[in-house]
């Protein structure tokens, strides 16, 4: 559930931001062949569809299962959804990190300077 809804999330952002602010996002994602450009090819292959498939299996089975919270039994899965918006956020901010840690990896090998400050 948790790569599901990461890579969902993800995508919405980066489409917003793509639509909002392009000249940002193209140097986020380093333009067609950046980080956009993977997410809709995953999105077009057979994972993203047995991703998506598994993300909703757990949410439809997680609604069928809805009449057993009773008596305070909704504070467990409460928690749980803490700790799953928890690795969520996390993904994001390593996902981030690492696109940002390519690119001054990328400018470190090829020895630009200037890029590599940038």
């Amino acid at each position: 559930i948790v790569t599901g809804l990461t890579l969902v999330l993800m995508t919405g952002v980066l489409l917003i931001t793509q639509a909002t602010v392009p000249e940002f996002a193209e140097k986020l994602v380093s333009g067609d062949s950046g980080f956009i450009a993977m997410l809709f090819s995953m999105w077009k292959s057979p994972s993203g569809g047995v991703v998506y498939a598994l993300s909703a299996l757990g949410t439809l089975s997680f609604v069928y299962n809805r009449q057993h919270l009773k008596n305070r039994r909704w504070v467990g899965w409460m928690l749980l959804g803490a700790i799953v918006f928890i690795l969520l956020v996390i993904n994001i901010l390593n996902t981030g990190f690492g696109f940002i840690a390519r690119d001054l990896t990328n400018a470190l090998v090829a020895k630009d300077g200037p890029l590599a400050y940038k």
